[in-house]
């Protein structure tokens, strides 16, 4: 498409930058200003915090990245600005960076940031959030008053809720809060009942202004005298689109009345209070799930739902475990199966009926709320207190699977159940409205005033008329109208100026937009068998109109399906192949015992696989190295949460919580350690350890399990080994991980990761070495010291090394591995973690996700005293998660490093051109995740997201406040003056640190940094705070339009926040689709969905408000004008029933055609020119002021060429048999409907279709219909002549037929020259491309540009797109850009 790109000059940026520092209010001494790229607290973090592309790009400017000719359209100037290259910023005139805040002038001379001009900067940023304006103060003054005159919540109880387990309770247990019983179990999700439906309901609907409106005039219009148009033109409709709406919100809280009432009569298993024994065995009696209690005891059997929130008593599980597996994925939508368990103390307490009856069992919970990954509570048997977790307890939602039946106890009933705390926070979330209906809502509030002053122009008149000539006539003497019933009389009939149907009507449109959307098989997945699906048709045409879109990295630019690729052991790097082990350990001994060996030998280091260093384990057993790397994937075996499950054909497969872990145990297995079975307690390893054993089975007991969090960003276990010796083995981030061991080390940060990788890769690994060195350096004290290392590994039950591997084994690519001394240095094992730090960063420069591994082993005294602390912090309700952490803390220190993993995030495909496409139609793309930088930078590499040209710009939170704003001033700075394309990476941790400062003067400069930049990296960041990005860019950025895509439960806050939500139909479940506003299976499908469908969705809306406002113009006009003759008395130019039926019957085909069926260009055109998305949806190119106003010019033309034309050629007229009112307002009616179906379907339609040739037939032939219709059945008692009059009357009269067409013909020769000199004298980008795609040449060039990326919306041409010259066909590509355009 470079034939159409013009790169806007370097003075022109210049100039944009000057002119928008002058239109701030700001300080003129900060406009001019000459600020360093880095002040003088910064200097020190230049090398980790700016990281310019090529060093040069920094001096470059934007017009010198491009060595394209400069083209032009001597028609369209505005194309200069569209058809900016990919490789450009994109920040325009018009962009959205070019909001009201202050920027810094470009520097002449670097020199420190002068501290008055921060000072300055600081107070004006403090002005900015002190929010002062009226509109502030009323937000908050309002939530002050909620705050104090709503009610508040609950007040908490002193120690949790008590639940005794007691088979003979018969009174209710009192909730301690309210000093009631607990909540039924009783849900509701209705709104109404039968008693509030109405009133609730009527109040719903007149809140909403059009319908108030209405209401305000039709009850004017009831009033006797004041109607001149009839008693029921207003209130008839009224009541049909109010009864209507009233419907069918009946007809959907109905529809949830019946689904709750069919959960709420859903049967479970309780004991009988009455008799809990009968013949030695529980008594079970069925029960509705509203009859349960809290305290009540049930039993669930196999793939039944979960009643309520229970904590367990008991199960008979498969394979005579203690585990239970529920599926959840009504709760987070996660498919696979999660692990549930008994506390061994209550299953003992509970193991027979006699006992289940006398048992002393006291459980303590938290009071309810919504939080689902955590539970607080402790059970007290026997007076002995045990830790309750979420592994205890099943949520209401959940079905029991894989498990025979199990026993528990009610804790959370109805309301209280978490599931139903959630929904009830989901009903709460934001109302998102579309901006196209603010702009609309101000249109209507301007043609409300145009109705007041209509009326009151026309009252002021009769007011006239009266006294000059209504006075003078003695038959009207006693028939003036007193004033009061003249304004009133106007303002009714002027009222549906503001169609009563334009709500009504829009959201019918809107629905056959979803049609068409869920209809596009180019958005359908074959692979997931995934097709679009809307789930709101609110905000359609704001899919035209999205400026930044906040995507989610894992699972939506990537593909979650996560595979092992590399592993770092003992210093050495394996890449990893599928290894299938043999089912006989004999088959080893048929290999060559050099083979493995050999291949080592003929490999370089980093092209060893895994396969080989199976090989090698069988091979040499015994040697140092071999104990270390079956340590490492022993660690792999049992550091995770995954439970495996025998498949019908008795294979062993995973139930996982993340795909990460299911990839690890995966690798394991195939690499000889399989995860055969896991208990709460217990996990039986199947190991083939040497060539003379084949397989061994070996159990190891799980003590306890610290769970991942994001907070801590590892996961530990304490396993007890086969031969008796504790071992704490943690995986997490290697930022963490290495904080952790005995060597404490930071991970080297890459100071050129901004680079690109092909052409940097030198420079990269020279920078790790340095930093390697200058770590190694400042180690040699500790060496000098003698801190080493003197923990061994030695037990031969489990054949582990008692020593490890030599250093020089761990540098080296093409020597045997040799055995190591059992006993190592200090600097040996710093040699480890240096050469794992290097692999560590290595893999993040592939793009690949890194995890570290660790262990130490414990004694039996030292396990003892910290299981003391563990069990007291894991029973407390008070600081739960602060207790939790300490204990940890206490556990996971002086690491061993064991080695790291890489696992491979593939990018979904078409990720990358679809990015590319995105960013040229002028739309910003942020990127949140939770990884660490190195491999969100690198993803953003992949992905396009990062040019090779940018300059990336990280941030991080420095020790004061002061270097934070001085350090966000300078980089703002840097940006204005040398970057081509940047983007700015900042960290959770730098993100809670700006969002947490008490003025919020940082969040101002932060934001006015961020806005700058053309993209953004959030790493490491949290649920909370991707909501809190989303919202204020909503807050911040005018005239915004944010878009936030994720597929995984932690991105449902800011779906919901966001103005459009985007759910991917991922690995991480549905929720995050459930939550959405509209829901996709890959990336790929968001260019069609925004650049086309949204392009197509935004023109129809706007097009159907415009030609629904003109039509009204048009025929009201018409009344209007006839009052001149009349005299000022307001009677009605149009028949009462044909007033009443003009929109509904007549006018409403015309727009709701162009509302379904408009496209005003090609797919293929919009997918190949990305650059005319901005030129329309994001800069209010459909519906304005100015659009609004030039149709509203057009509409008085038409009206009084209309008008005028009868009342000259027909009402005046000699050859008029039948000048009669009703022949005149029946002329001008025909003549506005034909009008309008003309105009709308024939000169503003630009897709030409059978639906909009009978649209036209249709509108023009019921208004003949309607005549004839009026003439056979139209009662006598009226003051018009109706009956017969288009049989005998004016029907039989040419001059009524003459009129006719020459009004419909002069109004038709006026808009298609107005129409023909707006597009020769001020074209649009529409304009000029609607005329090249009726080039073949452009067309194919178009069609071929988009080939593959559609399957029904275009044919694809392969061959190469040609022009006409001279006789001979010249290829495009050959021509200039000049004889392009002129072709």
């Amino acid at each position: 498409m470079s034939n159409f790109v013009s790169e806007g000059s370097h003075h022109e940026r210049e100039g944009r930058k000057q002119r928008q520092a002058e239109s701030m209010n700001f300080p003129s001494d900060l406009k001019s200003m000459s600020v360093s790229p880095l002040p003088t607290p910064g200097e020190r973090l230049s090398q980790d915090l700016i990281f310019p592309g090529p060093r040069h790009l920094g001096t470059w400017s934007r017009a010198s990245l491009s060595s394209e000719p400069q083209g032009h359209l001597d028609r369209e100037p505005l194309l200069n600005d569209v058809r900016r290259p990919a490789s450009a910023s994109g920040r325009s005139s018009g962009s959205l960076s070019d909001i009201e805040m202050p920027l810094l002038a470009e520097a002449t001379e670097q020199q420190p940031l002068p501290f008055s001009l921060l000072h300055k900067y600081r107070a004006y940023a403090k002005g900015r959030t002190m929010g002062l304006s009226p509109i502030s103060l009323f937000k908050e003054g309002w939530t002050y008053a909620k705050k104090l005159f709503l009610p508040r919540q609950k007040h908490q109880s002193q120690d949790g809720r008590h639940v005794k387990v007691d088979v003979n309770r018969t009174k209710p247990l009192v909730d301690e809060r309210t000093g009631k019983p607990y909540v039924g179990n009783w849900i509701r999700s209705n709104k109404y009942t039968p008693w509030t439906f109405v009133p609730r309901q009527v109040l719903a609907q007149f809140s909403k202004l059009a319908n108030f409106y209405f209401l305000c005039f039709a009850i004017m219009q009831l009033v006797p005298g004041l109607s001149t148009i009839g008693n029921s033109t207003n209130i008839i409709p009224l009541m049909i689109f109010v009864s209507i709406s009233m419907a069918k919100e009946g007809f959907d809280d109905y529809r949830r009345h019946r689904l709750d009432k069919k959960e709420n009569k859903q049967e479970s298993l309780v004991i009988d209070t009455a008799a809990p024994l009968s013949a030695g065995a529980l008594n079970w009696r069925k029960a509705q799930w509203c009859d349960l209690k809290v305290g009540d005891i049930i039993k669930v059997k196999r793939d039944d739902p979960i009643p309520a929130d229970i904590v367990l008593l008991g199960s008979t599980s498969l394979g005579q475990t203690k585990v239970t597996y529920v599926e959840t994925i009504a709760l987070d939508g996660e498919t696979n199966l999660k692990m549930k368990q008994t506390v061994k103390s209550v299953t003992e307490a509970c193991a027979t009926p006699e006992k289940l009856v006398s048992c002393s069992i006291e459980f303590v919970t938290q009071d309810p709320n919504s939080n689902l990954s955590t539970f607080k509570g402790r059970v007290v048997v026997n007076e002995q207190a045990l830790p309750l977790t979420n592994d205890n307890v099943i949520y209401r939602g959940s079905v029991l699977r894989n498990t025979p039946e199990v026993t528990a106890i009610i804790v959370y009933s109805g309301e209280d159940c978490k599931i139903r705390l959630n929904a009830s926070g989901n009903r709460n979330a934001h109302l998102k409205a579309p901006r196209l209906q603010f702009m609309l809502n101000k249109i209507v509030i301007l043609v409300v005033c145009i109705v007041i002053g209509l009326s009151v122009y026309n009252t002021l008149a009769y007011q006239v008329w009266k006294s000059n000539v209504e006075s003078n006539l003695f038959y009207l003497c006693s028939a003036a109208v007193p004033l009061h019933e003249e304004i009133f009389g106007f303002i009714i009939m002027f009222a549906t100026m503001v169609p009563l149907s334009l709500y009504v009507t829009m959201e019918m449109i809107k629905l056959a937009q979803i049609f068409f959307l869920n209809a596009d098989v180019d958005m359908y997945d074959e692979k997931s068998n995934t097709p679009f699906e809307a789930r709101t048709s609110a905000i359609n045409e704001e899919l035209g109109q999205v400026t930044h879109i906040l995507s989610d990295k894992t699972g939506t630019l990537t593909d979650n399906e996560m595979k092992f690729r590399r592993l770092c052991v003992a210093g050495t790097e394996w890449i990893h192949e599928d290894t299938e082990l043999p089912p006989q350990a004999a088959e080893w001994s048929q290999l060559s015992p050099s083979s493995p060996i050999r291949s080592l030998k003929a490999k370089p280091m980093a092209e060893r696989t895994t396969r080989e260093l199976v090989n090698y384990l069988f091979q040499k057993p015994n040697s140092a190295f071999a104990g270390r790397a079956r340590l490492m994937l022993l660690c792999m075996a049992l550091c995770h949460s995954c439970v495996p499950e025998t498949t019908q054909d008795g294979t062993i497969d995973f139930q996982a919580s993340s795909p990460d872990e299911l990839a690890l145990v995966r690798a394991a297995q195939e690499m000889g350690f399989l995860v055969r079975s896991r208990d709460h307690d217990t996990v039986i390893l199947e190991l083939s350890s040497s060539t003379n054993v084949p397989v061994r089975v070996e159990r190891y007991e799980i003590l306890a399990v610290i769970t991942f969090s994001n907070q801590r960003k590892r996961m530990s276990v304490i396993v007890r080994f086969p031969n008796g010796r504790i071992c704490i083995i943690c995986k997490g981030a290697d930022s963490v991980i290495l904080e952790l061991l005995k060597f404490p080390v930071m991970p080297v940060q890459k100071d050129a990761q901004s680079q690109r990788r092909d052409e940097h890769t030198d420079k990269n690994r020279s920078s790790r070495r340095h930093g390697i060195a200058d770590w190694r350096a400042s180690r040699q004290t500790d060496v000098a010291s003698g801190n080493g290392d003197t923990n061994l590994l030695h037990h031969a039950d489990v054949d582990l090394a008692s020593a490890f591997l030599d250093r020089r084994c761990s540098i080296a690519s093409d020597a045997e591995i040799k055995l190591a001394p059992n006993k190592i240095s200090n600097d040996d094992s710093r040699s480890v973690i240096e050469h794992c730090i290097e692999s560590v960063n290595k893999f993040a420069n592939e793009s690949l996700r890194t995890l570290l591994y660790a262990y130490r082993f414990l004694d039996e005294k030292e396990y003892a005293e910290w299981k003391k602390i563990w069990e007291a912090a894991t029973t407390s309700l008070c600081d739960h998660e602060k207790m939790i952490e300490s204990a940890a803390k206490l556990v996971e220190v002086n690491f061993e490093l064991a080695g790291a993993t890489a696992i491979e995030d593939k990018l979904q495909q078409g990720v990358s051109e679809s990015i590319d496409k995105l960013c040229r139609a002028n739309i910003k793309i942020w990127m949140m995740t939770g990884d660490k930088r190195e491999t969100a930078v690198n993803i953003g590499h992949s992905c396009g997201l990062v040019k090779g040209h940018s300059m990336i710009f990280a941030l991080d939170d420095g020790d004061e406040t002061d270097d934070m704003e001085e350090l966000i001033i300078s980089l703002k700075s840097s940006i204005l003056r040398a970057a081509a394309h940047s983007v700015v990476v900042v960290g959770g941790h730098t993100l809670a640190t700006i969002y947490n400062e008490p003025s919020g003067r940082l969040e101002a400069i932060f934001f006015d940094l961020i806005v700058l930049a053309d993209s953004v990296i959030c790493c490491r960041a949290q649920p909370k705070q991707k909501a809190q990005l989303v919202r204020t860019i909503r807050k911040r950025v005018p005239n915004s339009v944010t878009l936030a895509i994720g597929d995984g439960a932690n991105d449902i806050a800011m779906i919901q926040e966001a103005h459009i939500g985007i759910g991917l139909t991922g690995k991480e479940g549905f929720q995050a689709a459930r939550s959405s506003d509209y829901s996709i299976a890959q990336f790929r499908f968001l260019p069609k969905l925004l650049l086309v469908h949204g392009r197509w969705n935004y023109i129809r809306t706007c097009k159907y408000v415009l030609g629904t406002l003109w039509k009204e113009v048009v025929f009201f006009l018409t009344q209007a004008l006839f009052q001149r003759w009349n005299g000022f008395t307001g009677t009605s130019l149009y028949e009462p029933w044909s007033l009443t039926s003009f929109n509904t019957l007549f006018t409403s085909l015309p727009v709701i055609v162009i509302g379904i069926f408009e496209k005003d260009l090609a797919a293929s055109t919009l997918l190949a020119v990305p650059e005319l998305y901005k030129t329309m949806g994001q800069k209010n190119g459909g519906f304005n002021f100015r659009i609004y106003s030039g149709w509203t010019i057009m509409a008085v033309a038409d009206s009084m060429i209309v008008y005028f034309g009868m009342l000259t050629l027909f009402g005046n007229a000699e050859t008029t048999r039948d000048n009669t009112l009703f022949s005149m307002g029946d002329l001008d009616f025909v003549a506005v409907i034909i009008i309008i179906s003309m105009k709308l379907q024939t000169i503003e339609m630009h897709n030409k279709s059978i639906a909009a040739l009978l649209s036209f037939f249709l509108s023009a032939g019921a208004a003949f219909l309607w005549n004839i219709i009026l003439a056979s059945a139209y009662p006598l008692t009226t003051p018009y002549r109706v009956r017969g009059a288009f049989f005998d009357g004016f029907g039989r009269n040419p001059t009524w037929w003459m009129t006719l067409t020459f009004i419909i013909i002069c109004v038709y020769v006026l808009e298609v020259s107005v129409s023909a000199c707006r597009k020769a004298l001020f074209p649009t980008a529409t304009d000029v491309f609607q005329e090249l795609e009726h080039d073949v040449a452009h067309q194919k060039w178009f069609e071929a540009a988009t080939a593959g990326g559609s399957r029904n919306q275009w044919n694809r041409y392969t061959d190469e797109p040609v022009v006409a010259r001279n006789g001979q066909d010249i290829p495009l590509q050959n021509l200039s850009k000049q004889d392009e355009m002129d072709s």
